[in-house]
């Protein structure tokens, strides 16, 4: 899902910028590889009988009920509207309105770069911040106000439930040791 939104926000992303050799290189790369993930989602028979991990992951997927993986399917993309829409909503927070359309493109990009960066929970919101930075330069020149806004969305998706979940953790902890 993430990188199927990340190749539309792209795409129309260029359509707001200048074509430079780089974005050229960028583009190619990025269809080369939407291909290349098209061609192994195509041939999951022939990768299950390969040996290791990807092997074992596309065993499970092969036989993973159609019904299951449709779900998850339509659960992705609620998730992303919903993260689309709550950014969308913290720009006007911060008196910073930006079009629906600006934002799907700018976190298209953010998630859809990220996604092959290795971080850690801790750095996301620096990695996504500067993304975001980056991307949204062509929507808006308020660089605070972008950082923000990103930080804040991973602020209430990612640390508030982690803290609300350690307090239960640690709660259920203190019952299980009494006992």
């Amino acid at each position: 899902i993430t990188l199927f939104f990340g190749m539309i926000a792209l795409l129309q992303y260029l359509s707001f910028s200048k074509l430079t050799h780089q974005t050229m290189y960028l583009l190619f790369g990025s269809l080369l590889l939407t291909g290349l993930l098209l061609v192994i989602f195509l041939l999951p028979k022939w990768l299950s009988q390969k040996k290791g991990k990807i092997g074992e992951a596309f065993y499970f997927a092969q036989h993973l009920p159609k019904t299951i993986m449709l779900k998850a399917f339509i659960f992705g993309i609620l998730r992303y509207g919903i993260f689309i829409i709550q950014l969308w909503l913290l720009f006007y927070a911060v008196e910073a309105p930006l079009p629906l359309s600006a934002v799907f493109i700018g976190m298209g990009l953010v998630y859809g770069v990220s996604l092959f960066i290795p971080s850690v929970s801790l750095s996301e919101p620096a990695l996504r911040g500067g993304l975001g930075i980056g991307f949204f330069a062509v929507f808006t020149h308020n660089e605070s106000v972008v950082l923000s806004a990103i930080v804040l969305l991973w602020l209430i998706n990612v640390a508030l439930p982690a803290m609300i979940g350690s307090v239960f953790l640690w709660k259920m902890e203190i019952n299980l040791k009494s006992r």
